[in-house]
């Protein structure tokens, strides 16, 4: 049954059909056609045509190129963060080990030096590329990052009679870290507003 529809009947009502269209445009009145071309008429069409293509490739290219921008901001924020969070995470496993090598002492200020050259970097490419008022955000960063860098590197962790970080410390290192981590947030939003 599937077959007979499938290869007869279907065939015969598309025939049918396509007969009855057939017969009712023919009864309608023809137009008639000037075949007198002008040369305003070309330059007309082809206007048209390539306003109707540029116009939508140039929108598109503008918004690609603001994605591609922001994408590559965020990039750049997210390497940086990563690298806090790296350093924080390993700050806060010597706090939980309740001792502090000399090897964990080296590796945090080499860290922290690494991540201080990274900063600078990351800062003066955001302060070139970012909207104007992520700037000020930028410099809040710039202030939290130095005050996080002062406490990380301080005598208080990297001491040499420092066995390990007390309490008041790793609690003044967090909150710098928090306070960091809402900068980079607040630049976030600002990209994403602009």
């Amino acid at each position: 049954m599937k077959i007979f529809l499938r290869y007869f009947l279907l065939p015969a009502v598309t025939l049918l059909v396509g007969i009855s269209i057939g017969l009712v445009i023919r009864d309608i009145p023809k137009f008639s056609m000037d075949y007198n071309i002008k040369i305003t008429d070309v330059f007309s069409i082809i206007l048209t045509f390539g306003i109707g293509v540029f116009i939508p490739l140039l929108v598109k290219k503008l918004i690609d190129d603001k994605r591609t921008k922001n994408a590559h901001l965020f990039e750049e924020l997210s390497g940086f963060s990563k690298m806090t969070v790296n350093i924080h995470d390993y700050m806060q496993d010597v706090y939980n080990n309740k001792k502090i090598l000399v090897k964990d002492k080296d590796y945090i200020n080499i860290q922290m030096d690494l991540l201080g050259k990274e900063f600078n970097e990351f800062h003066a490419f955001m302060m070139e590329n970012c909207p104007k008022q992520a700037t000020d955000y930028l410099n809040e960063l710039k202030t939290c990052y130095i005050e996080y860098w002062q406490i990380s590197t301080s005598i208080e962790v990297i001491g040499s009679s420092i066995k390990k970080i007390d309490d008041k410390t790793f609690k003044a290192i967090c909150e710098k870290y928090t306070e960091m981590n809402k900068r980079i947030r607040r630049i976030k939003t600002e990209i994403i507003k602009h």
